[in-house]
């Protein structure tokens, strides 16, 4: 089973983000996930598109947005240019039209992808028109939390809930993923892995080889 993984910088330290950064990208790691906070719709205020643009510019790597704010339709227009940046993902109780800003999104050239709490309903004319779902399988915007075993089974059925409807939406998990519990979530599911605490928290480098132990990703 392959599985992709995004490794999330919510939780490095500003002051050494280059050095993990590069120290991932060594290690095999080409996908970055950018937690986009606004301390309205999540507590903490992280960081904005400047820092996504610099950091993509410096590797060869590509990008993906977790916008969790309030209201995305009024700040997307900054990210929509972005070199290198595939998926956008907001979360769609915080947008006025989640169907419009899917399908601004779709016409700028990126994926439209959406957030989902493990206990959201599941919006069928919503998952139709998206690329890709984000299951948080923790409090949104706070790192380094436990991931929840009773949560793989919201993957489990967001896979159901897809095949039954024939539609064709990537699933991606985020929360509390580390190399010890990575196989499970991806046996639930997910193909799709946002990594942060588990890759950025103690040696780079030896997170990923035991990640590569538990699970093949690409």
């Amino acid at each position: 089973m392959k599985v992709k993984i995004s490794a999330s910088i919510l939780e490095v330290d500003p002051l050494s983000y280059y050095q993990s950064i590069k120290i991932a990208v060594e290690n095999g790691i080409t996908l970055f996930h950018f937690d986009i906070t606004d301390g309205i719709y999540a507590k903490r205020i992280s960081f904005g598109d400047r820092l996504v643009s610099s950091i993509l510019r410096s590797f060869n790597v590509t990008g993906e947005l977790h916008l969790m704010v309030s209201r995305p339709e009024l700040q997307i227009e900054s990210f929509l240019n972005l070199d290198k940046v595939e998926t956008i993902y907001f979360h769609p109780e915080a947008s006025a039209d989640p169907v419009k800003l899917v399908k601004t999104v779709k016409d700028n050239g990126k994926k439209a992808g959406i957030a989902l709490n493990a206990l959201s309903y599941f919006d069928s004319a919503l998952l139709s028109e998206v690329d890709s779902v984000l299951l948080l399988l923790v409090k949104p915007g706070e790192g380094g939390q436990r991931l929840n075993p009773s949560s793989l089974e919201a993957i489990s059925e967001l896979k159901r809930f897809r095949e039954k409807r024939g539609m064709n939406y990537t699933i991606s998990a985020d929360g509390g993923i580390k190399p010890e519990n990575a196989k499970d979530v991806a046996e639930a599911g997910a193909e799709m892995l946002v990594i942060g605490t588990g890759i950025f928290s103690g040696s780079i480098a030896e997170n990923i080889e035991k990640l590569k132990e538990s699970i093949q990703f690409i």
